[in-house]
């Protein structure tokens, strides 16, 4: 906390007595009469204008009553009368700060601490005013000599911490919070501020136990609430999560945050109408709506609804981009490109360990390094091991976290990038936001999204025959499509990979499993597999999603399966795994995978097909709905492949009743999935370029 410092009154060597006290401009202070304080130590001042420690009572009076002329003058009074002391500096850049005069203020913090090296508290207001002018790693030097100076002092601990979080150090952050918390009795914003840090790093446990303990400082704060929902959410605990949202929006309905995060909640729970509807109550009552990151998580429950047709979800995502006010740029033109290999840029905030990572490093172990010169712009919050492999596989590496738009729009341009492409789509801390302002000539979504950006300024979108058919795919997209055929993926096999168990135990029912996420789960998705479990007499559905640690969504489904006519012993329902070879070897207890929809899997059709597992698909009329036929096509397993539900249903009776087929499966597929296009890193990279640079060609120049 700020203070002024000022001396007792006996150190003034006056002997008579003071019509006023010092003791009386105390009492009144401690009173809150401001006011009355001022007025009685002018008084003061009056009476004996020459005493430094008067004028040093005034400075302090003054600063609190907001007259900060008035203090600035007593202060340079008293140190004109009493001397320059590190106390009196100390207390004029107090209130030079406070008045708003940050130079100043600065300036003599400095003196201060060249007078006295070991003033831990001029470090301290020193750190809060370079972290006010968003001088980060001032800030950061200086709230670390203050805590070196003072260990046991909480103010200085709680700024580094804050510091370190505004330079984006989130585990340097959250340590520093973590042991403010465990030192001493910690504060209400102590508390706030280590819980919301550890959502930074992904510890949404130790933030539910910051929150809670804030709780019972402060009963009922809204924003302690709405977060607390959030640690909830993301430790799976989604019905737990939907009743702490539900809490603070009694409290404060007109709370974006709590809607947002209730409308995750609705989503995660099967509830995607709902979730839709909360969606749009939090941007209607969102700042700068339109460039909301909730749009993105709005389109993207579209994406998921069986009853949304392909035509609403383009239109929905057209309206979204059409609604965006364009910047007021002039549109780069190629200018005649530079000698050298093509500068491609990839913007992407999972560059860690994530789904992609089975498909980026195809492309970037085989493309041709003489044609091209590859920049990473990351925006990844929480780096990894796998971070390190991207970090050595890009010659260029920007991170772009806590950068806006323009910023990393400009380093762009001065990086000289011919084709920037997008791999996330609008998926969670995407930066399409830097599309718009048309940094490089070509722009072009890949990989990370299965729909249209809605984007003008995206000029393509990467693809192929089977995900987005010619002649339908075209009337789904703003962008243009390149179409890489076989398939638009390419996939790295993990040199890991467990065994497939070849022979299955007679014992063993046959067993239809799905690993997808349970998002994709819907009425007809169950409806459909009911079905099939109705017509292989004793078959059983393994279903592995990590939401399905959520005792009341593991409930749900049951019941949905129960009407459907299954008992829920038929069923067996599997949360996430200890370890990802765990995750491998669940395949083994599996026969059939059956592909759910509209939103058919990606990395779990090519799991289930490299484990021996045939993966049946039902063939949709969108590219979400298509993304698993591409792959089975890839590989040449196309007989896994229906176009309609009758279909999707004979074939895994047929399949079910087949042991030798099941068996031949087991035995062949990891090697055709091997030997396909699909794992041929090479001749996508081939292809991957040459559609590059013919689209390059046609950019005007």
């Amino acid at each position: 906390m700020k203070k002024i410092i000022t001396r007792q009154a006996e150190a003034s060597g006056v002997t008579s007595v003071p019509v006023v006290t010092v003791e009386e401009v105390f009492e009144l202070l401690s009173a809150n009469a401001v006011p009355q304080a001022l007025a009685r130590v002018r008084a003061l001042v009056n009476q004996e204008p020459g005493n430094p420690n008067h004028l040093d009572l005034l400075t302090m009076v003054a600063a609190r009553a907001g007259v900060f002329e008035e203090a600035i003058g007593a202060c340079q009074k008293a140190i004109e009368l009493g001397g320059t002391t590190p106390e009196r500096l100390y207390n004029l850049a107090l209130v030079l700060q406070d008045s708003g005069n940050s130079a100043a203020a600065q300036q003599t913090y400095l003196r201060v601490i060249i007078l006295q090296p070991d003033f831990a508290l001029a470090f301290n207001n020193l750190g809060n005013l370079f972290l006010q002018q968003g001088w980060v790693a001032e800030s950061i030097a200086a709230f670390q000599k203050a805590v070196a100076l003072a260990p046991d002092w909480p103010d200085c601990r709680f700024g580094l911490g804050m510091a370190y979080r505004g330079a984006n150090r989130f585990l340097e952050a959250y340590a520093t919070l973590h042991d403010l918390c465990a030192m001493s009795a910690p504060k209400f914003e102590h508390l706030l501020a280590a819980g919301n840090t550890a959502l930074d790093i992904q510890e949404s446990q130790e933030a539910e136990r910051h929150f809670r303990q804030a709780l019972l400082m402060a009963p009922g704060h809204v924003s302690v609430m709405n977060n607390l929902g959030t640690a909830l959410a993301r430790q799976e605990r989604f019905f737990e999560a939907q009743e702490q949202f539900e809490l603070t929006l009694q409290s404060d309905p007109n709370h974006a945050e709590a809607h947002f995060g209730l409308a995750c909640c609705h989503e995660r729970l099967m509830e995607s109408a709902l979730a839709d509807e909360s969606y749009q109550q939090a941007l209607r009552l969102s700042p700068d709506a339109q460039r909301s990151p909730i749009h993105g998580n709005r389109l993207m429950n579209l994406i998921y609804r069986h009853d949304i047709c392909a035509a609403d979800v383009f239109e929905a995502h057209k309206a979204w981009g059409d609604a965006l006010v364009s910047p007021d740029i002039s549109l780069p033109r190629r200018s005649i490109r530079r000698p050298g290999p093509i500068r491609l840029g990839f913007v992407s905030p999972d560059l860690s360990y994530h789904s992609i990572s089975m498909v980026l490093p195809a492309l970037l172990d085989n493309i041709d390094r003489d044609r091209f010169a590859l920049a990473a712009y990351a925006e990844v919050k929480r780096p990894d091991a796998m971070t390190q492999y991207y970090q050595r596989s890009f010659q260029h590496w920007v991170n772009t976290v806590g950068h806006s738009a323009e910023a990393i729009a400009d380093q762009i341009r001065r990086d000289g990038i011919d084709v920037l492409i997008d791999l996330a789509g609008h998926t969670a801390n995407n930066r399409l936001d830097i599309f718009p302002l048309k940094p490089a000539p070509l722009q072009i979504t890949w990989l990370g999204y299965p729909a249209t950006t809605g984007l003008k300024s995206i000029d393509f979108r990467i693809t192929d025959s089977m995900a987005d058919s010619p002649g339908q795919g075209e009337g789904q997209h703003t962008e243009g499509l390149i179409r890489l055929d076989p398939c638009f993926l390419c996939l790295k096999l993990p040199h890991d990979l467990p065994p497939v168990l070849t022979g299955r135990e007679l014992s063993r029912p046959i067993t239809f499993g799905s690993f997808n996420n349970a998002r994709k789960l819907n009425p007809e998705v169950i409806a459909l597999w009911s079905s099939i479990l109705g017509k292989v007499p004793g078959s059983r559905l393994l279903l592995k999603a990590r939401e399905l640690a959520d005792e009341w969504l593991a409930e749900h489904i049951y019941k949905l399966f129960e009407a459907c006519g299954v008992p829920r012993h038929r069923v067996e329902l599997r949360s996430k795994l200890a370890d990802v070879l765990q995750h491998w070897n669940l395949y083994n207890e599996v026969d059939i995978a059956l592909d759910p929809f509209p939103y058919t899997g990606t990395i779990t059709t090519f799991e289930a097909l490299v484990m021996g597992v045939p993966v049946l698909t039902l063939l949709g009329d969108r590219h979400s709905a298509r993304v698993s036929a591409s792959i089975l096509h890839a590989i040449g397993a196309d007989e896994l492949i229906a176009n309609d539900a009758q279909t999707y249903v004979a074939k895994a009776v047929a399949l079910a009743q087949d042991p030798q087929r099941l068996a031949g499966y087991r035995l062949a597929l990891r090697e055709q999935v091997r030997n396909s296009a699909l794992c041929d890193g090479k001749a996508f990279a081939e292809r991957f370029g040459n559609a590059i640079e013919q689209a390059l060609a046609g950019v005007p120049g």
